[in-house]
């Protein structure tokens, strides 16, 4: 296997090494993320969809009676927007941490990547490059080189 096959398959790992949290998340909590009815404050997909269709409908009340009460609208809506939000923000906060472990996990694999990628190719203008033909590094050598390590050579 070559430098640019190895820079490829280290960006499939790296890809692999983001989803892993994600999908032990969603392995763990499938039964929140699929259902349809995931608390007490969400309404699902179908009721987005006819609370949309309701406001297009009375567009023009909602609209007149914004401009004589903007306080009470505002206060409504921020309100209305919290209780749909309050479930959703409680869910973010655990999809974001998986998102950051994800992220650690995909910026280790990441820089052997870069390092087989820099070892393949030679740039010759802004416009092109061309592939080096190159002896393929050796993976412990490129986890050493990826991370300044000093060999041995």
């Amino acid at each position: 296997m070559g430098n640019v096959a190895r820079y490829r398959m280290y960006k499939l790992y790296s890809c692999v090494a983001y989803a892993t949290p994600m999908a032990v998340l969603f392995g763990l909590n499938s039964d929140t993320y699929l259902s349809d009815s995931t608390g007490g404050t969400s309404i699902g997909f179908w009721g987005f969809v006819m609370l949309v269709f309701m406001v297009i409908a009375f567009k023009n009340k909602i609209m007149e009676f914004s401009k004589k009460n903007s306080v009470m609208t505002l206060s409504v809506g921020v309100f209305l927007i919290s209780l749909i939000m309050q479930f959703i923000a409680n869910q973010l906060l655990i999809i974001s941490i998986a998102s950051i472990a994800g992220s650690i996990l995909s910026h280790t694999v990441e820089g052997v990547a870069d390092y087989y990628y820099s070892v393949s190719y030679k740039e010759l203008n802004e416009s092109s490059r061309v592939r080096l033909n190159l002896a393929t590094v050796p993976q412990k050598e490129a986890w050493k080189q990826a991370y300044g390590f000093k060999t041995n050579n």
